[in-house]
């Protein structure tokens, strides 16, 4: 029953709080039942069987060749969902944009200290579909491109290979560009769509971007994802009784014939309904006169038995007057008969006449409105709110999906048309019951129309009659957009949303809804279907007709359509999907008479002659026509075609390896064409961009970084000092293929001699490709593994050099050995797996131990494949498969895999696998017996994404992939204790994460938006910032650390490869954006730096005089007088002077930056540098060691928590608040990052937050809102932290628990039965041991309590079992405990004393109560784990003090009830009420009191306490003390 409690509330929670919800906020998270849904989860996944397919498998069922995108939708899975909640990125998009409005210069994160360096690779592009010739252009040589994984680029001259790449800055860079086109009126206008729909969620878009300053800066106009939008399921298509007090909704299904009833922005249809007459409709409906204008109700069937079809009911209520007609099912008596909704179809008759809509009701639901209209007048709303034909699907509204834009000149007005799609993501049968099937997209796909690109109309492509495709009146998803000759706006379709790309083929319900074309009218206010592909297919189960799927097209300059439509054919005696091509004029589209070409032959014999796509034609097929030579015609698959016949003939023009065509890399996607210059082409493909004019065709990729990475690593520091090898591989613009010799070879070398910089990564489609570099810039790569790169791993011991690599799954995993084995200094490849390992996953996690000469490797179903003997490379080995061996029983699959790089003896391996389990497998390299240990944590929930490790093996750092968890985890003593570190981090996925060696502090994070970090990770909730500096918003798939000089390199999914740097200094900042260039004196012109800004970013003061044009500046301690007009500097009263005066400008006093930062270095700052001719500023601020504040609201006070980098003596700190309200903290030595404290958030008492550096001091200021009654501080040391306590008055007892009636209402009880297990506790004169007694006492009294009050009891032990104190404390918070009793029994070495006493929670301990509390303390040297109770009691003192107090008058009460009941049934002295400090009760968030029931070293009383009857009646008086608190509590909630 509890269970089931617990997933009601977690579902309302989902309602309450859609994509945000943080379960981490909740303190009664069943952490067990999310693992066990996100077990579920996992087990249904819709990948779980094709994620195990070959490539060649997953083609020929039509499924995406990359298994990777199924893999990241099970990691990244919602665990609750059973889906990834990828709408969240958008969001956390938009407050970041808002942020980013707001922010200043000179904040971590904003400067080049910091800033990630892109390393290319300069030669390697990733997919690419949106394309376009700027047509600002007069040379027609600027062209705008856009990566498929995000960004927009610019190249200012295509022509030239030398000329470069450069990103545009003012668009995300995680937007995924499907097209890029202009206005034709207004060529300043861009339009950008995102989302590429057919591949199944690798690349979500958000919508349609506008530029309107020719492709500066870009916003959003249409669709993506918003914070109104709500997620709603599909089964909304409802009728309302709206004149009547009835709440059940009615569903229906809409018929096959007649119009459509109106969607959004309309999506009803409301009017009085009346009944037919007669009510079968099967004649003339006699009230027409009462049915005119309204909704006619008719029951199925007939009155007298004979024929009578749905669309003769329907005719006849059109005949008389009606606006709709609801048919509800009829009881025909018939065995077996059930009350189901119909589609209803017409059988005869012409149903062109019929112009009013028709639904289908249950037969329950039509005699209640039936009995409703009986009764009085009655009105329906019939409501439309989705076109999505199936019901019980989820729907993340927004227009995630642009397939295509276009823009039209009609009579000089600019109509923006967009073809906006929906896609299943995927079907995964649910944990709740029902199908959890999720459609990114609203469902409203439709041509959407606007002249002015705020408002928007929609035009719908329908098919009303389709009973070949059983698509009843259903809008189909808009696919391909074009303009004939006369300017008439064309549209294809593709498979409607609620079928999946994964499966479902050949089934009697294979995908509808593509392969239809639509034809608008001259206004484009409306479109009328033309003609579809289809293929009818006999079996045994009768017809099944399969619609085309994915559809191009392309008009031929002399108007004739020419359509690329992915559909079945018959080939061999097997049908299959494959792209097929047809022409003709508009005449023969609309008679049906165009005719089928002959489809491009590829001359690659691993190319079947009926399938130029090779299997992708759902995904990379292009096609184009020639705007001005009818002849011609491009279309493209695998490879890219011609036609100079206008699609009668094709010869190949492009050849993926260069041996039967141009070189061009493989997977056409989009030809674009000039219009002024028609023979300049655009080719966009999975290797970037090809550039075509006559005679000539070349890729174009030149630092268009758009390379899709899985993994980067980095050679080790001084692996190629004084030492030169050779790295050949395949060269991405000049293909594979050499002419001379004939056959495939390495054609491209790379030459590492002395590099630093040499790492190396796997992409998507671009093999693993390999860099070296000295120059911290972009580098050529050179892909030496070709397909698909995965795991790729850099050999850690400088005398043995290689470099790991692996193609997908455990097939083929290789070793590049650079110990130039051939003695011609060339590197060499060395075969581990043999080529037919299809285990682990399609990128597979691998780690690599160079100690032992072990790769690691995950090989599903929680086996890991260990690959050893073979880093001696022997010769005669090269080819040859090496030896393996298994680590089995972990549980689930490999998500994550790291080898300890601290132990060099043995090899200790780590696994963190789907279902959140944690593994420390010790003697890994041996194979034969390891030493497995599972690290267990409460709170692990989600797929685990990397474990990386700090200073030592003892400091472990956790990240997990799913959205909708805690997603950073820490450990400090080697994963026996954790803490959550997300802080602030909004819910996205976590993949990678490092920590600085040099500041432990300090750590970052890669994410679906770029890479993160925090300055205070020791805190208990770190603020992280997004590094917006030189890279963001692109999801950072690996990071790989350097050790020795703490260089960092990380691969994203988009951008390629970046690099960066930990320093052992404060960040620095750049002056770019804030220098001048004035002219002076007779013209010249030098560079100036405004004082503003630059006191600004070092988060100085600065004091000015506008009027006297004046300013005083205070930089590190010095101060500094600047005036305009004057050449001088005053810095503390000493003049200094520079080459030239300061400026007045707008305002602003602006410095000349080179004597002026000259003078500052020799005087202020001795590590500033400054580079003239780059204008940027670097120096070395002094470290802060004060750094950072939070603050935490209680309700009874305000603790603030101040990070400090060292721990500062107790004289150096003093406190004190003055009679203005304001709260003072001076830190002698202390130097205060002002900046990062004044913008901390203020909460609770504090309202204001102001700190300085005053000399050697840091002081920090707090105004306070209101009274404080008392204060105190304490320095803590781990971590490093001043804590401060600032309490407030409670509120009235009374009032505020009834502010808080059912939080507080008693209805669970901790009962704490003291000691057990291997603690006895104390132990009387004959034995009797304290546990036991306890035991038993607490046992009874929680009998009564269940079996008389139906309280809900929680023991923290109900056998002789060891629970530590903490733990104790932490079941009663965790369990929703409104009341805490921990039993005792005492002890005393004078055996005289006897009697009970209860005592409060009081770190004020005075007299025999520090005995007490002693001895129960005591217990914490049975625990192995010590907890730090010592380093930790202050701060526990403070915090416990505060919960405690909170809760104070009632534990009194109850303590006093206990004390009053007892000295009624027992004989023994009654000791009273007292205070202590005991653990077990610090924290505890509720009333708690300790109770000792006697003293059991008193013979006497250990007597009286080994009876039976005697602990009964402890108990009962117990138990009745107890219940007079609940009746004194629920008097007070009953308050009124």
């Amino acid at each position: 029953m509890s269970r089931q409690k617990n997933i009601i509330r977690l579902l309302a929670l989902f309602l309450l709080f859609g994509v945000f919800l943080n379960y981490n906020s909740k303190s009664d998270i069943d952490y067990e039942l999310i693992r066990e849904l996100h077990a579920s989860n996992l087990e249904k996944s819709p990948f779980k069987k094709t994620k195990a397919l070959t490539k060649k498998e997953r083609k020929e069922l039509q499924i995406p060749p990359n298994a990777h995108n199924d893999r990241l939708w099970e990691l990244t899975m919602d665990p609750v969902l059973g889906r990834p909640k990828t709408e969240n990125i958008f969001l956390i998009q938009e407050e970041l944009d808002q942020l980013s409005k707001n922010k200043e210069p000179g904040v971590p994160g904003e400067n080049p200290d910091m800033a990630w360096v892109a390393r290319g690779p300069s030669n390697i592009a990733g997919r690419t579909n949106g394309i376009m010739f700027d047509p600002n252009d007069s040379s027609n040589k600027r062209v705008f491109a856009g990566g498929v994984s995000g960004g927009i680029f610019m190249n200012k001259n295509i022509e030239d290979a030398e000329s470069e790449w450069e990103m545009i800055e003012g668009v995300p860079r995680n937007l995924p560009i499907s097209v890029l086109t202009y206005d034709p009126n207004n060529l300043n206008i861009f339009y950008a769509g995102t989302g590429e729909i057919y591949t199944g969620g690798d690349a979500i878009g958000n919508g349609l971007w506008r530029s309107t300053d020719a492709g500066v800066t870009w916003e959003n106009i249409f669709g993506g994802r918003s914070n109104s939008e709500q997620i709603f399921k599909s089964n909304v298509n409802e009728v309302s009784i709206t004149s009547q007090n009835d709440i059940n909704p009615i569903n229906f299904l809409q018929a096959t014939f007649g119009p459509n009833l109106p969607g959004p922005p309309i999506d009803y249809l409301e009017e009085e309904i009346v009944i037919a007459s007669p009510i079968d409709g099967c004649s003339t409906l006699s009230n027409s006169e009462e049915i005119n204008g309204k909704i006619v109700l008719i029951e199925e069937g007939s009155l007298d038995g004979n024929n009578c079809d749905y669309l003769k009911k329907v005719t006849e209520g059109q005949t008389a007057g009606a606006k709709a007609v609801i048919i509800y099912n009829k009881d025909t008596g018939e065995t077996g008969w059930t009350d189901d909704l119909k589609t209803m179809n017409a059988t005869n008759g012409d149903v062109s006449a019929v112009k009013i809509s028709s639904i289908f009701i249950k037969a329950a639901d039509g005699k209640k409105i039936k009995e409703f209209i009986e009764n009085e007048k009655t009105t329906i709303k019939i409501s439309k709110k989705s076109n999505i034909a199936s019901s019980g699907i989820t729907i993340v509204p927004g227009m995630f999906f642009i397939n295509d834009v276009i823009v039209r000149d009609n009579n000089g007005t600019s109509e923006v048309y967009v073809a906006a799609g929906s896609r299943l993501w995927d079907r995964i049968l649910g944990t709740r019951g029902d199908d959890q099937n999720a459609i990114l997209g609203s469902g409203h796909d439709a041509v959407y129309k606007s002249v002015d690109g705020i408002n928007w109309s929609k035009i719908e492509l329908y098919h009303p009659v389709d009973n070949d495709n059983e698509i009843p009146n259903l809008a189909v998803v808009p696919m391909d957009l074009e303009l004939d000759s006369d300017n008439r706006l064309w549209a294809s379709s593709t498979i409607s949303p609620q079928y999946s790309l994964v499966g479902g083929q050949w089934g009697d319900n294979p995908p509808k809804g593509g392969g239809k074309i639509y034809r608008f009218n001259e206004e484009g206010t409306s479109a009328t279907f033309v003609n579809g592909i289809k293929v009818d297919r006999s079996t045994s189960n009768g017809t099944v007709t399969y619609a085309g799927r994915r559809t191009e097209m392309a008009f031929t300059a002399d108007n004739q359509l020419i359509v690329l439509c992915i559909a079945v054919q018959l080939d061999g005696g097997y049908y299959r999907v494959v792209p097929r091509l047809y022409k003709g004029s508009i005449e023969d589209w609309i008679s049906g008479s165009y005719n089928e070409l002959d489809k491009p032959i590829d001359q690659d014999s691993g190319i079947e002659d009926y399938d130029f796509a090779r299997g992708q034609g759902y995904y990379s097929v292009s096609l184009a026509a020639h705007p001005t030579d009818m002849n011609k015609v491009y279309v493209g698959g695998i490879n890219l075609f011609l036609s100079n016949q206008g699609g009668e003939d094709w010869g190949q023009l492009t050849h993926s390896r260069g041996r039967y065509a141009q070189y061009l890399h493989a997977d056409q996607h989009a030809v674009i064409f000039n219009k002024k210059d028609p023979n300049k082409t655009l080719i966009g493909n999975d290797g970037g961009i090809g550039f075509k004019s006559p005679g000539d065709l070349v890729p174009r990729n030149n630092k268009f970084h758009t390379a899709q990475y899985y993994t980067i690593s980095v050679a080790p520091l001084g692996m190629f000092d004084n030492y030169t090898t050779i790295v050949s591989g395949f060269d991405p613009l000049t293909g594979s293929w050499n002419p001379e010799t004939e056959q495939t070879e390495y054609t491209k070398e790379t030459t590492i001699n002395g590099h630093k910089d040499v790492f190396a990564g796997g992409m998507q489609d671009n093999g693993t490709s390999i860099q070296a570099d000295n120059n911290n810039g972009f580098s050529e790569g050179n892909d030496f593994g070709s397909g698909d790169g995965a795991a790729t791993m850099f050999s850690q011991n400088n005398s043995n050099k290689y470099v790991v690599y692996n193609y997908v799954y455990n097939n083929s995993v290789r070793v590049l050995n650079m110990n130039n084995p051939g003695n011609d200094g060339r590197s060499r490849w060395w075969r581990i797996s043999s080529n037919e390992d299809d285990e682990g996953d399609f990128i597979n996690k691998q780690a690599l131990d160079s100690n032992f000469g072990v790769i690691y490797s995950n090989a599903g179903g929680g086996k890991i494949r260990a690959y050893h003997n073979w880093d001696d490379f022997a010769s005669g080995t090269q080819g040859s498969v090496k030896d393996t061996y298994i680590i089995d029983n972990l549980s689930n699959n490999i998500s994550a895999l790291t080898v300890s790089p601290f132990q060099t003896q043995s090899s200790t391996l780590y696994a963190g696998t789907d279902n959140g389990q944690l593994w420390k497998i010790k003697e890994a390299q041996n194979p034969n017996t390891q030493i497995k240990e599972r690290i267990i944590w409460d709170e692990f929930s989600g797929s685990i994404s990397d474990i990386e490790f700090g200073e030592n093996e003892n400091h472990i750092f956790l990240t997990f992939y799913n959205y909708g968890v805690e997603s950073i985890f820490y450990s400090s003593d080697g994963g026996e204790t954790w803490s959550k570190k997300e802080g602030n981090l909004p819910d996205l996925p976590v993949f990678n994460i490092l920590q600085s060696p040099l500041d432990k502090d300090e750590v970052i994070i890669g994410t679906e938006l770029g890479v993160w970090f925090t300055n205070n990770f020791s805190s208990d909730n770190p603020s992280w910032k997004q590094a917006n500096a030189g890279m963001k918003d692109v999801r950072v798939t690996d990071m790989d650390l350097r050790k020795g000089d703490n260089k960092v390199f990380i691969s994203t999914y988009g951008l390629g490869i970046f690099s960066g740097i930990f320093k052992n200094s404060e960040p620095t900042f750049t002056i770019n954006s804030t220098t001048k260039s004035l002219e002076i004196l007779e013209g010249e012109k030098k560079s100036f730096v405004s004082t503003r800004d630059f006191v600004s970013s070092l988060s100085s003061r600065l004091y000015e005089n506008a009027e006297r044009k004046k300013l005083v500046l205070y930089i590190s301690g010095k101060r500094i007088k600047v005036s305009a007009g004057t050449s001088f500097l005053i810095i503390d009263d000493v003049p200094y002077q520079m080459v030239d005066a300061v400026q007045e400008y707008n305002g602003d006093l602006y410095v000349p930056a080179e004597s002026f930062f000259d003078i500052l270095r020799k005087v202020a700052i001795p590590g500033l540098r400054y580079d003239k001719r780059k204008e940027v500023l670097e120096f070395d601020i002094i470290r802060y060691n004060v750094r950072a504040l939070n603050i935490e609201e209680k309700s009874n006070g305000t603790i603030i928590r101040i990070n400090t980098q060292e721990s500062f003596s107790d004289r150096d700190i003093s406190s004190f608040i003055n009679k203005h309200g304001w709260f003072y903290l001076t830190i002698v030595g202390g130097i205060v990052d002002t900046s990062t404290l004044n913008k901390s958030l203020t909460r609770g008492v504090i309202r204001k937050i102001e700190s300085d550096q005053i000399n050697e001091t840091a002081q920090i200021a707090l105004k306070l809102r209101k009274g404080v009654i008392s204060h105190e501080w304490y320095q803590s040391h781990d971590p490093n932290e001043i804590v401060i306590t600032l309490r407030t008055a409670l509120t009235d007892n009374s009032k505020r628990i009834k502010d808080a009636k059912e939080r507080w209402r008693l209805d669970t009880i901790v009962l704490d039965a003291g000691h057990g297990g291997k603690d006895p506790g104390a132990i009387g004169k004959y034995g009797t041991m304290e546990k036991d007694v306890v035991l038993d006492i607490t046992k009874r009294v929680g009998r009564m309590l269940e079996k008389k009050t139906g309280i809900k009891v929680v023991y923290t032990r109900t056998e002789d079992i060891f629970i530590p104190l903490w733990k104790r404390t932490q079941i009663a918070n965790e369990s929703g405990g409104k009341l805490f009793m921990s039993i005792h029994v005492n002890a005393s070495t004078n055996r005289k004393i006897k009697g009970f006493e209860t005592f409060l929670h009081s770190w004020d301990k005075t007299g025999t109560a520090i005995d007490v509390a002693a001895r129960e303390n005591a217990v914490i040297k049975f625990e192995e784990k010590k907890v730090n109770y010592e380093k930790l009691s202050m701060e526990r003192k403070i915090t416990a003090t505060m919960a405690s107090s909170m809760f104070l008058k009632e534990s009194e009460v109850l303590a006093a009830g206990i004390q009053e009941e007892l000295d009624k049934l027992l004989t023994v002295p009654n000791r009273g009420v007292k205070q202590a400090g005991f653990y077990v009760l610090s924290g505890a968030s509720m009333p708690c009191v300790l109770f000792e029931g006697g003293f059991i070293s008193n013979p006497s009383e250990e007597k009286n306490l080994k009876s039976p009857s005697y602990r009964k009646k402890i108990a009962q008086g117990v138990y009745k003390a107890i219940i007079k608190f609940k009746s004194s509590r629920e008097k007070v909630l009953a308050q009124e």
